[in-house]
């Protein structure tokens, strides 16, 4: 089982500046891939998504990439000789190159950008490529980890949860079996008491029976035993799960509205309470499980 909630950090030192991938991770009802990578590198963007969707099957996800090239030291220097020369000979044509030092020319071009310039070394995506894609799978790996012992521990609570509901279930097993009997008991002297012996006993009888049987909630406990069971081949299983989940849950709240719906009984809806508090602890988890 793996969250939807996770992070996870890469970066390293390589030749022409340094690399940094970072990924978050929240909850999604789907795959949601956001990726923000600088222009020079916006071309693996297709890829990363790619090896996100490998991996990965439901959370919104965040990708950020950071290159921070070299320092100013390893840019490239550019002069225009061109212009330089052509300002000499415009110059010599007054005649005041003779009346020029070399440093007065020098910093004459060094306080003009469009005669001396520095420029970005060009980037080549050949010699970072590799680099970048070892960066990136470790980032993901690292995601991924903490998906997974988040997810873990997620698991964990959801099995417990699923414990304390198949108790409450049990002990709401024997008070219909008991409030049957006492219900049928009480039916009949109320009924016997008002009718006195003019009331065949077996019509009696049956008239209790049609309104226990009205009131049976027998088949919502069976079939919320199976869903308890089912929760936990779900919690077990390795895949993503979290979409069952939360449909099975849906049938788990909807057994236990109609046991709520059917009975009267003072100590059975203290169950059913109990188990809604259960169910909803459950879904606020299950809301967090890819």
């Amino acid at each position: 089982m793996k969250s939807m909630t996770g992070f996870g950090k890469e970066e390293d030192q390589i030749e022409q500046g340094r690399l940094a991938v970072e990924l978050k991770s929240v909850n999604h009802r789907f795959l949601d891939v956001q990726c923000r990578l600088p222009g020079e590198l916006s071309s693996y963007e297709m890829i990363f998504r790619a090896k996100i969707k490998e991996k990965i099957s439901r959370g919104r996800i965040e990708c950020f990439v950071e290159f921070n090239k070299e320092a100013v030291q390893d840019k490239e220097l550019l002069i225009h000789w061109k212009l330089v020369e052509k300002i000499i000979s415009e110059l010599d044509k007054k005649n005041f190159a003779g009346k020029l030092d070399v440093n007065t020319v020098f910093l004459g071009i060094m306080d003009r950008p469009e005669l001396l310039e520095f420029t970005e070394p060009q980037l080549s995506l050949s010699i970072i490529e590799k680099e970048l894609e070892v960066i990136f799978e470790k980032a993901l790996d690292k995601l991924i980890d903490t998906r997974e012992t988040e997810g873990n521990k997620i698991r964990d609570i959801l099995s417990e949860q699923l414990q304390n509901a198949e108790n409450v279930l049990t002990g709401l097993r024997t008070k219909q079996q008991i409030f049957e009997k006492d219900h049928m008991e009480r039916l009949t002297k109320k009924l016997q008491d008002l009718t006195g012996s003019s009331l065949d006993e077996e019509r009696i009888l049956t008239e209790v029976a049609i309104l226990i049987d009205k009131g049976d909630i027998c088949e919502e406990i069976d079939r919320l035993e199976i869903h308890f069971t089912q929760g936990e081949q779900l919690l077990q299983a390795d895949r993503p799960t979290g979409r069952e989940l939360d449909f099975l849950l849906q049938e788990m709240n909807r057994e236990v509205n109609t046991i709520g719906s059917k009975t009267g009984s003072i100590e059975i809806k203290n169950d059913v309470v109990q188990l809604k508090t259960i169910l909803e602890k459950i879904r606020e988890q299950i809301q967090n499980v890819e």
